[in-house]
């Protein structure tokens, strides 16, 4: 049997960084399937995982919980039918529906020869209560809906602060936690195994405390409570969600002095319309070879030199964004 294992959790909260710290502690030794899923228009997850240490498969355009549903079973069917691999880690998109993603993760291992093999959610504890409060009952589904969750990003908190993300993920759930920082990938992939497998002998099914006598999982009235199928391309070529979250993609020609990224990404965090809460990508750096991996999420932003050679892109994803706005900050247009 295949172990699926998914790794969940909300824009930017450290979800690739978690895979690629269990693929360098050992995992890359079993040869997993890495199945990326991006909503945005331009992948880029799937170009951080290191070369040579798993097979890579990206959707993107879309959530697999929802628009991409076919693409994704799809995927499985050829990945487990064709490579039966070992195991098969499944991150998608921030904005994925955890309790759809369960739901067609078991109805695949139903006719596949695979089954779900833990359920790990990644969330930011610098920003868990202010993600709650700006994402509702959507960013708590992805807490309350998993088996373990692991925290990122706790090493420049202070005590009270910790306390606090600590308290606002035990109000939605009693699973096991994690302070990834302190935690070695593969430590935190056990430990999530074992939460499930406790899960499953307790008859919960993997949804603990979902407080529901059907057993159906709460918390699955989809993207910020609105209908899936709201997903689509607008006219002007970039993805829009439900609850006003759009993706734009952009293929800057142009090359990025150390001072120029530094502005794009504080432009990026004081935008006038909306609020860009995920950017990443890669610049074209104009003082040295190579191309500048720069990130922007609700805990912070960063750049560093990078070992990717492609083509420069960029995704901004966000809610309420303009695009003539982003065009401007970028210096680029929107690719179509």
């Amino acid at each position: 049997m295949t172990k699926v294992d998914l790794v969940v959790g909300f824009l930017g909260a450290g979800k690739t960084t978690l895979v690629n710290r269990m693929l360098a502690d050992g995992l890359a030794g079993e040869r997993p399937v890495i199945v990326e899923n991006e909503f945005g228009d331009v992948a880029v997850d799937g170009d951080l995982i290191p070369e040579g240490e798993a097979q890579v498969r990206t959707l993107a355009s879309g959530c697999i919980c929802c628009t991409l549903r076919g693409s994704f079973l799809d995927c499985l069917d050829e990945v487990v039918g064709t490579l039966a691999p070992s195991r098969i880690v499944i991150e998608p998109t921030g904005l994925a529906n955890l309790p759809d993603l369960l739901t067609i993760v078991r109805d695949a291992s139903s006719r596949l020869p695979c089954r779900l093999n833990s359920v790990t959610s990644v969330v930011d504890a610098s920003c868990v209560a202010e993600m709650l409060e700006f994402a509702g009952d959507f960013y708590a589904s992805q807490v309350r809906d998993a088996t373990l969750v692991a925290l990122t990003h706790t090493a420049g908190l202070g005590a009270p602060e910790l306390e606090g993300a600590l308290r606002a993920v035990r109000s939605l759930t009693s699973c096991p936690v994690m302070d990834v920082d302190a935690a070695g990938g593969l430590e935190v992939l056990a430990a999530s195994e074992a939460a499930l497998e406790e899960a499953a002998s307790l008859g919960t099914r993997g949804e603990k405390d979902a407080g529901e006598k059907d057993g159906a999982p709460r918390g699955s009235r989809g993207h910020d409570g609105c209908a899936h199928d709201a997903h689509g391309h607008d006219a002007h070529g970039h993805l829009h969600a439900p609850g006003g979250f759009g993706s734009f993609s952009f293929l800057p020609g142009r090359t990025f002095s150390e001072e120029d990224v530094d502005l794009l990404l504080e432009g990026l965090r004081r935008v006038r319309s909306g609020r860009v809460l995920r950017a990443k990508g890669f610049l074209a750096r104009k003082d040295r070879c190579g191309l500048e991996h720069v990130e922007l999420a609700a805990g912070g932003a960063g750049h560093e030199c990078s070992a990717y050679r492609g083509d420069p892109k960029l995704v901004v994803i966000g809610r309420g964004l303009d695009g003539d706005e982003l065009a401007r900050i970028v210096g680029a247009e929107p690719e179509p």
